[in-house]
């Protein structure tokens, strides 16, 4: 990300980018502006990882984002992967090696049909064959049209993953997804009323908290304190959660954690749910896919 940041027009990895574009004056203009504002966020874009940071900045209203940002970010986003899978990921050794892991872990995985991801990577997708409920970065990248999904009205449009700052957000553009003919995301975890579950196994989801939610905002509107749907970025799983365990679709869940931090965020999130009492945690460590 600093590499791309800071390259020198002359350098191949912007000039690389670049060429996804059609460049005019206007849009050389605009990239500046957006690569400017990138460079004095970088510090915080680091702190906080690609996404939160997007959470954080990009969707609130009160943003210094150039207009032409959010598209410069999502296919800046799409671009970063792109490379790692043509320049890493394709090579035969990562590849088999990746295919090795992705063999463990669906041994151990009772109903093979139902793998749901978050990620818009396709890292384990060859084995795993997981269902993308956020969308998918476009492998190979061929140009900017292929992130674009036009929407009703033929100004406005999304792109083929998903970025938002909480879950109410982003429960409201995947009804809107659902009503569009396009392939980029599953949305049967959403809609399907017949989808049985049963024992639910979350591994590796963050939950992570919604960064344009802040205490000084809590504090300003006590109401939304207890608002689940809008404190995580993932909040919209948390209310399908709750509509599948109440028509039976889902019988138990287990959450798999890596530090105890994160097993007292959980713990704090899911108390404000009606369904805590059938959440239980689990060391990822002691989940083992063989």
């Amino acid at each position: 990300m600093e590499d791309f940041i800071y390259a020198e027009k002359h350098q191949h990895i912007l000039k690389d980018f670049n060429r996804y574009f059609d460049l005019n004056n206007e849009t050389n203009e605009g990239h500046e502006e957006a690569r400017n504002y990138l460079k004095s966020e970088i510090n915080n874009i680091l702190k906080y990882g690609f996404e939160r940071w997007v959470s954080k900045n990009i969707f609130d209203e009160n943003n210094k984002i150039p207009k032409i940002a959010d598209m410069y970010i999502y296919m800046l986003y799409n671009y970063w992967y792109h490379l790692i899978h043509k320049e890493i990921l394709s090579k035969l050794y990562i590849a088999n090696k990746l295919n090795q892991i992705g063999e463990n872990i669906i041994n151990g995985i009772s109903d093979k049909s139902k793998i749901y991801t978050t990620n818009f990577d396709s890292i384990l997708d060859e084995t795993l064959k997981p269902k993308h409920i956020h969308g998918r970065f476009i492998i190979p990248l061929d140009n900017i049209d292929e992130l674009i999904i036009p929407l009703e009205n033929e100004k406005e449009f999304e792109y083929s993953y998903l970025f938002g700052s909480n879950g109410f957000e982003k429960a409201k553009r995947i009804q809107d997804f659902s009503k569009l003919s396009q392939k980029f995301y599953d949305l049967d975890f959403f809609f399907d009323n017949k989808l049985y579950l049963g024992h639910l196994l979350i591994f590796e989801l963050s939950f992570s908290k919604t960064e344009i939610i802040t205490a000084d905002f809590q504090k300003k509107y006590p109401q939304y304190e207890n608002w689940y749907s809008v404190k995580s970025v993932d909040g919209h799983i948390l209310l399908i959660l709750k509509k599948m365990i109440d028509e039976n679709q889902i019988m138990k869940i287990t959450i798999s954690y890596y530090r105890k931090d994160e097993l007292e965020y959980y713990r704090e999130l899911f108390s404000l749910t009606d369904f805590w009492s059938i959440v239980e945690y689990v060391d990822s460590k002691e989940i083992y896919f063989n």
